[in-house]
């Protein structure tokens, strides 16, 4: 329904914090169950093949999966520069091009 969190999703939102190394948010993720790291992994279209249920080999484990979450949700928090115009922006998670802001 409307305004109801996906509980993965929520899970992992809640265990990673911006003040924390990315090794520290990793290693908190890691201890997530497989299951709350899935659910996330599919919110952020990681693969095709996550999607249809094959897992990824560099999706193996909770380890690497909780590492590529983390530097999704560093690549989306943190502020960058746009290489065509110098402008700072941030990511959105259906952005693909992660060299270009929304105005390039």
């Amino acid at each position: 329904s409307k305004g109801t969190a996906i509980p993965g999703v929520k899970k992992c939102l809640d265990a990673y914090d911006p003040s924390h190394s990315e090794k520290v948010n990793a290693g908190k993720m890691a201890k997530l169950q497989r299951k709350d790291l899935d659910e996330y992994a599919v919110f952020l279209n990681f693969t095709q093949e996550y999607r249809k249920g094959v897992k990824d080999p560099e999706l193996a484990n909770r380890e690497l999966i909780g590492r590529r979450i983390v530097k999704v949700l560093q690549f989306l928090i943190n502020k960058a520069t746009c290489a065509e115009c110098n402008r700072e922006y941030c990511h959105t998670v259906s952005q693909t091009d992660p060299l270009r802001c929304f105005k390039c």
